[in-house]
């Protein structure tokens, strides 16, 4: 189900969750902050914006949450076994990892280099902790993904990069 502009509940939600959600005639969207769909969609507006300026060619950028393989890059309820603390962001809505592609005119497609991603959001991470996150992964970490968190951290003047 379409949860806004350019993302999906599929996204936020693996199909396991989906499925026994379903069963139960719940609403998605009740498992879903929607604090962390309007910092994926800033982040995703924010990236084409930042891409187009920089080169042409390109078409948009686009952030895809859960894929073939990889299926709780949203909430990790506790039917999603994964390796993550129990502690993560992930397990309280507040965290998300993505891929970002860019799109190029000419039909082709390439994955970010997440180092370039990083350094795009620490050089403007005022305009990003208005939008609410307030960590990321680092790259060291997350090398071929984005991971961000809008966890409430009042008293932080920067963007957390944990590892």
């Amino acid at each position: 189900m379409k949860i806004s502009a350019n993302f999906t509940d599929g996204e936020f939600l693996s199909p396991i969750f989906l499925t026994k959600i379903n069963r139960r005639g719940l609403p998605s969207t009740r498992y879903i902050n929607p604090r962390l769909v309007d910092a994926a969609e800033f982040i995703r507006a924010f990236l084409n914006t930042y891409f187009k300026s920089q080169d042409s060619e390109v078409k948009s950028v686009s952030m895809n949450g859960n894929k073939a393989g990889v299926t709780t890059r949203g909430l990790r309820s506790f039917w999603d076994v994964t390796s993550s603390s129990w502690l993560s962001d992930h397990r309280y809505l507040n965290a998300f990892d993505c891929d970002v592609v860019i799109k190029y005119k000419n039909g082709s497609k390439k994955e970010a280099d997440y180092r370039e991603i990083q350094r795009i959001i620490l050089d403007n991470e005022q305009e990003f902790m208005a939008a609410g996150i307030s960590m990321i992964e680092d790259v060291t970490i997350a090398r071929t993904w984005l991971h961000f968190s809008i966890a409430w951290l009042p008293n932080e003047q920067h963007i957390k990069v944990i590892s």
